[in-house]
């Protein structure tokens, strides 16, 4: 079971420091978020099945900080989205994690699209 304490950073949210610390071409889950008042206001939760080095860089500019797990698999990117998203209930992602299309994928917390 994917827990935030399973993710390595907190990184500065920048090009360079995601060309540093996260290899490409690599499925993963991270987790974005900008400092709150009395801890990190954790505010997004996603995945890439297929490069999360990548898709971080999407979110420079609109978040501070990363954190992130490289994943052996597409469906396991998937399952460590679900429990970081149930765990963390970030603002900027309400909806529950989707699962690839045409996939069997379900929810390992609350069974969703099963």
């Amino acid at each position: 079971m994917m827990q935030l304490r399973d993710l390595k950073g907190p990184f500065h949210l920048s090009d360079d420091a995601i060309d540093r610390q996260v290899e490409p071409r690599r499925a993963g889950v991270f987790v974005l978020w900008r400092p709150g008042f009395a801890d990190f206001d954790y505010v997004f939760t996603n995945r890439s099945e297929f490069d999360v080095n990548n898709q971080l860089h999407v979110y420079v500019g609109d978040y501070w900080f990363f954190s992130y797990q490289v994943c052996a698999s597409e469906e396991e990117a998937f399952d460590a989205e679900c429990h970081l998203w149930h765990d963390l209930k970030p603002a900027n992602n309400p909806a529950h994690p989707a699962r690839r299309a045409k996939s069997a994928w379900k929810c390992p917390r609350c069974g969703l699209f099963g």
